[in-house]
């Protein structure tokens, strides 16, 4: 449908309202309009595309073409079963962990929490 998905993906949202889903994809809108076609039409060829059966139920077509996805409770009981057992809580380690120089001179919690990130993906 386009040649870079990237910008689209980016307009998948949080929904404010969980009537709605846990996300709500907006892009039908803008991107019907660059194809010159309906956005539920483009919403309905986007919603047949896609493969999220793993972990969200079957995508709901709301409106003028916002798509609404629900995580699926099984997928998410999962993913946090295996984080709970994990030191790491699922982060990965750095492939080639690096040395981070980090100024506690002036107060600011960030700093304390920049340490506690770099941390878990094993850098110093």
């Amino acid at each position: 449908m386009t040649p870079d998905p990237q910008p689209w993906l980016e307009m998948i949202r949080q929904s404010q309202d969980a009537k709605f889903g846990d996300y709500q994809a907006n892009f039908a809108m803008p991107l019907g309009k660059q194809l010159r076609r309906p956005p539920r039409e483009v919403a309905n060829e986007i919603v047949a595309r896609l493969d999220v059966a793993d972990f969200c139920l079957p995508p709901e077509i709301a409106g003028p073409g916002f798509i609404n996805l629900r995580i699926k409770d099984q997928w998410l009981v999962e993913r946090l079963t295996a984080a709970v057992g994990d030191p790491r809580l699922g982060v990965p380690q750095a492939a080639a962990p690096r040395t981070f120089v980090i100024d506690f001179l002036g107060p600011n919690v960030a700093k304390a929490d920049a340490r506690r990130a770099y941390s878990l993906h094993g850098h110093r």
